[in-house]
C-alpha cells in the first residue's frame, strides 16, 4: 500500500548516492531494489504474488493497479508503471477498504498454508475528509475489517508493517499499528537527513520478513499444483466488477 499523493513530488530526498531525488523516486528505488531484487536473488517461489494498492485521491482510488502479479523481474516494471506521478490526496480509508476486499477476493486462488505481509508507505498525515475527532475511530473500524477480513477467509496476515517519512504523522502510524489485531503490526517513521536511511532499513526489514514467511510456507507446500496468473487475473477481474468503486486493470 503506497502513497501516491502530490507530496511525493517533493524533491527532499537524499539518496544513497547522495543526490537530492524526489519521495517518490526514492521509494520506487527502494522497492524495485530493495525489495523485488532482494527477493529474486533470494530465490522466490512460482507461488508467491504481489498486489499493489496506490493510496491517492478518490478517482484514482477506483482502480487497483494490480493484484496477484509475480514476483519476478517484471514486478519493477509494473511497479514504475503502476505508481504513476503523484497527485491529488492521500486518504487512508479507501486503501483500507481496498486491502480488505482484496484479501477477501485473493482468498480462494491461495495456498493452504499462504502468508500475507503487508507494507503501507505513507508521508503524511492521512487526507480523509473525516472529523479529527472520528478518524482514529474510522481507522480502528476499517482495520477491523481488514482483520476480519483474514479470519473469515481463513487466510493468514504474518505481518502488517507501517512505514512513514517526510511529513508522516508518527502518532497515526503508531496508533494504527495498535489497532491491528495479533499483534503483528510495527510501524517506523523517518524525518529530516535520516529519512532514507531510516526509510532503507525499514524496507529491508520487510523484505526479510518475506523471505522468512517464504522458508516456512514453502517447507509446507510442497509441489501442489498453481493456477495460471492468466486464470487468476481474469476470475478477480470479473470479481471485483461486481463492485462499482473498484476496477483491476489486467494485463
Amino acid at each position: 500500500v503506497v502513497d501516491g499523493s502530490g507530496s511525493m513530488r517533493n524533491a527532499d530526498v537524499i539518496n544513497a548516492e547522495g543526490e537530492r531525488v524526489t519521495r517518490a523516486s526514492a521509494v520506487l528505488g527502494l522497492l524495485t531494489q530493495n525489495f523485488v531484487r532482494t527477493q529474486i536473488d533470494a530465490g522466490v517461489v512460482p507461488s508467491e504474488r504481489v498486489s499493489l494498492i496506490k493510496v491517492q485521491g478518490a478517482v484514482a482510488m477506483r482502480a487497483l493497479p494490480f493484484a496477484l502479479f509475480p514476483l519476478d523481474h517484471g514486478l519493477s516494471d509494473r511497479i514504475a508503471v503502476s505508481l504513476g506521478e503523484p497527485s491529488s490526496h492521500g486518504p487512508y480509508l479507501p486503501a483500507l477498504g481496498l486491502l480488505a476486499k482484496l484479501v477477501e477476493l485473493s482468498a480462494p486462488y491461495l495456498l493452504p498454508r499462504a502468508k500475507t505481509n503487508v507494507l503501507f508507505l505513507s508521508d503524511g498525515r492521512p487526507s480523509d475528509r473525516v472529523d479529527a475527532r472520528e478518524l482514529p475511530k474510522r481507522l480502528r473500524e476499517a482495520l477491523a475489517k481488514v482483520h476480519a477480513a483474514f479470519a473469515t477467509t481463513h487466510t493468514f496476515l504474518e505481518g502488517f508493517q507501517l512505514l512513514g517519512f517526510g511529513e508522516a504523522d508518527e502518532g497515526i502510524l503508531k496508533m494504527m499499528a495498535t489497532m491491528v489485531p495479533g499483534n503483528v503490526a510495527t510501524f517506523n517513521v523517518g524525518s529530516g537527513a535520516t529519512s532514507y536511511r531510516a526509510l532503507e532499513q525499514s524496507v529491508s526489514t520487510f523484505s526479510s520478513s518475506v523471505a522468512v514467511s517464504r522458508i516456512s510456507s514453502v517447507s509446507h507446500t510442497g509441489g501442489s499444483k498453481h493456477r495460471t496468473l492468466r486464470a487468476i487475473q481474469t476470475s478477480i477481474h470479473q470479481r471485483f466488477a461486481r463492485y462499482r468503486w473498484v476496477a483491476i486493470r489486467c494485463r
